[in-house]
């Protein structure tokens, strides 16, 4: 028999996955914190702050990097570097972006 969860588990499961992700960075940037959408702020906003990151959380059985990086980079317009962040279910988290923004992020920790 298949396991499936309802509309408000899998809500509560993508808004745990925030909280861990904002956690996560917390420890490298203070200022990190959940987006507002979670309490009924806009689509625009990203998950997760982090200065200079727009992140889109995926949290699923199939999450498609591929869409959320799509969904980031909308709402980032050019502003932000737009990140997708995906845990599908028993796997670690990866990360998804763009490789010219990935090869930049590169240059600047290198200092060239």
């Amino acid at each position: 028999m298949s396991k499936t969860l309802g509309a408000a588990a899998r809500r509560r499961k993508g808004h745990d996955f925030e909280r861990w992700v904002a956690r996560q960075l917390r420890e490298i940037e203070p200022s990190v914190k959940r987006g507002l959408q979670s309490r009924g702020g806009t689509a625009e906003e990203p998950d997760v702050h982090f200065p200079g990151l727009h992140i889109e959380c995926k949290c699923q059985k199939r999450p498609d990097a591929w869409a959320a990086l799509k969904q980031a980079a909308e709402a980032a317009a050019g502003t932000d570097v737009p990140v997708a962040i995906c845990k599908r279910s028993g796997t670690e988290p990866v990360v998804t972006m763009h490789f010219a923004d990935w090869v930049a992020m590169l240059r600047k920790s290198r200092g060239k």
